[in-house]
């Protein structure tokens, strides 16, 4: 169960799971045991939302740009 902040209920959340017949598919699947870069792509094509942040466990974001994210005036023509 994915656990929500109060007051952020109304945030969207999917979580897409590929079948481990899928994964095992694919060649090299030995070597790699998780595709994260497939699975970024199929999450982008898949986005339904305005924009998309692309993050990974390692990344920390300042309390400024959670702010500025928050205060959603991202600029659509801007590569951030």
């Amino acid at each position: 169960e994915i656990q929500r902040e109060p007051g952020m209920e109304s945030v969207p959340i999917r979580v897409i799971q590929v079948p481990t017949t899928i994964h095992m598919s694919m060649p090299h699947h030995k070597a790699h045991p998780i595709f994260e870069h497939t699975a970024e792509n199929v999450a982008f094509r898949r986005a339904r939302g305005k924009f998309i942040l692309n993050t990974n466990i390692d990344n920390i974001l300042a309390p400024d740009t959670i702010l500025f994210i928050a205060r959603q005036q991202l600029d659509p023509t801007v590569v951030y």
